[in-house]
């Protein structure tokens, strides 16, 4: 974390150090008599298992104790710059998200967003669901 944001040499130093991501100072060089990890463990505490790495909750910001967390890899796959946001019956999530609630395809969800279609209206030509049926609760019938 701390070489691939302050160290220039770095692979991988063009998608963290070169976008102006940082380590904050505290974990960076410690705060009072404990060190920058101290720092760091005192923050975040031990990893919840092997399948929990760090990730940054806002990934435009420095790496710190209010924009980390521990996350599983499916929970980092959601949180990526590369990923496409869709608005879907009034909630913004990603496209993958969109398909595992909506129990659709996502490459075809895909395909049908790349075609110009909404969420609304891709999620409802996917399910067969005429769109104003989606995202409207049904209509009570008066009787007469």
């Amino acid at each position: 974390m701390r070489r691939r944001c302050h160290q220039p040499d770095r692979p991988d130093y063009k998608n963290y150090g070169g976008r102006g991501i940082t380590v904050c100072d505290e974990w960076r060089f410690g705060f009072g008599d404990l060190t920058g990890f101290e720092v760091f463990f005192r923050d975040m505490g031990s990893r919840p298992s092997l399948d929990h790495t760090l990730d940054r909750v806002d990934n435009s910001k420095p790496y710190s104790a209010a924009n980390c967390r521990w996350s599983t890899s499916r929970q980092q796959h959601r949180n990526k710059r590369s990923n496409r946001f869709i608005e879907v019956g009034g909630q913004r999530m990603t496209v993958v998200e969109a398909a595992e609630r909506y129990s659709v395809p996502a490459d075809k969800l895909y395909v049908r967003l790349k075609r110009g279609r909404t969420g609304d209206e891709a999620i409802a030509m996917l399910r067969s669901i005429p769109v104003s049926l989606q995202s409207s609760p049904p209509e009570e019938s008066s009787s007469r």
